[in-house]
């Protein structure tokens, strides 16, 4: 008899602690920011010096990860070479491409809040449109490199999907990525390059899929050759993120980029005034930075969980009428401004 009333008693007590919805969200910890640096050198483009005119053989890219971490330095935003936080593996992988002049450190608040959303993001620094090159290059050209920065960007993902498999040349990432979840974003001349590697017919690479494209204050890439045709495409959901006040990538840019692409899945964020960059740096704390923040990490939540259509993108707009709003289908009617070239570095 002893026996059976302990049973009773037993089950009695499971079934008053069923685990709850909540307790299963309050396991999920905290997520911050590790940082890691991996280098990938392609050995078959080269490198063109704009001074001399000579062509260094390989395209060195130094990639920038953040991924995910439990275990932060105290009294640090990043930290350097934490241990990643496996049990929430594999991640969506977001690849940024910086602007002209920069490097992802600029950005690195933005960057942040995507990790902090669960998502690996790497961001190599293009070896001629960096900083250090542009100071030792002068006075030379060194922008007309960003044709070949499409081709940089799907390099590093190839080799970052070739470390996630084995760990070589790059440890930090081995089993952190989700290769069928992978989304591009780029600012400036780097919207430039993700968008003609996701949207332009020279600079595609057929064996990339991406869930999800962000371009920032961005453009069409010109033609590799006045007589090339190109062809837009739409292969993927499309964010494009303009300022109506932007004279260093002119509205009427990002609206024919946005107009070109033929993909039912797009979206448009006006900024009703604010400069280049700062939206996407938060130099001086700033309410775009924000609502750009919000936007983008919405619509990369949304598309790689396959939720559609982001109606959450206008809910986060409706709380900052002041600051922007969002559109769908057709562009916005934004005024024709026109470049000047002192735009793109204010701030």
């Amino acid at each position: 008899m002893v026996a059976v009333v302990t049973a009773v008693l037993v089950v009695v007590q499971a079934t008053r602690n069923p685990p709850s919805a909540d307790s299963a969200q309050r396991a999920v910890p905290k997520l911050f920011v590790g940082v890691a640096s991996c280098t990938f050198v392609d050995q078959t483009r080269p490198t063109v010096n704009f001074v001399t005119g000579v062509s260094a053989p390989g395209r060195r890219l130094v990639t920038e990860i953040r991924y995910p971490t439990i275990r932060p330095s105290v009294g640090v935003l990043e930290t350097l070479d934490a241990g990643a936080y496996r049990r929430g593996a594999p991640y969506p992988l977001v690849v940024f491409a910086h602007g002209y002049d920069l490097t992802p450190q600029a950005y690195s608040k933005l960057l942040d809040s995507w990790v902090k959303a669960g998502f690996v993001v790497a961001a190599p620094i293009f070896p001629d449109t960096n900083p250090s090159t542009i100071l030792a290059e002068g006075d030379a050209d060194t922008e007309s490199d960003m044709d070949n920065q499409p081709a940089d960007v799907a390099f590093v993902i190839h080799e970052l999907l070739g470390a996630n498999a084995t760990g070589t040349g790059c440890a930090v990432v081995k089993g952190l990525l989700q290769p069928g979840k992978i989304a591009l974003a780029g600012q400036s001349d780097g919207g430039d390059t993700v968008a003609a590697l996701a949207f332009e017919s020279p600079y595609l690479d057929p064996s990339l899929h991406f869930r999800a494209v962000e371009v920032l204050s961005g453009a069409l890439m010109p033609p590799l050759r006045t007589t090339q045709k190109v062809v837009e495409t739409g292969t993927a959901p499309l964010l494009v993120v303009q300022s109506a006040t932007d004279r260093c990538n002119p509205p009427g840019a990002s609206m024919q980029l946005y107009s070109s692409i033929a993909e039912s899945d797009k979206w448009f964020v006006t900024l009703k005034r604010a400069p280049h960059l700062p939206p996407y740096t938060d130099v001086a704390p700033n309410a775009d930075f924000g609502f750009v923040a919000n936007e983008t990490t919405k619509f990369l939540k949304d598309e790689f969980t396959g939720v559609a259509p982001n109606v959450d993108l206008h809910k986060i707009a409706a709380g900052a009428r002041a600051l922007g709003y969002v559109t769908s289908g057709p562009p916005p009617a934004l005024n024709p401004l026109t470049f000047v070239n002192s735009a793109c570095f204010a701030s």
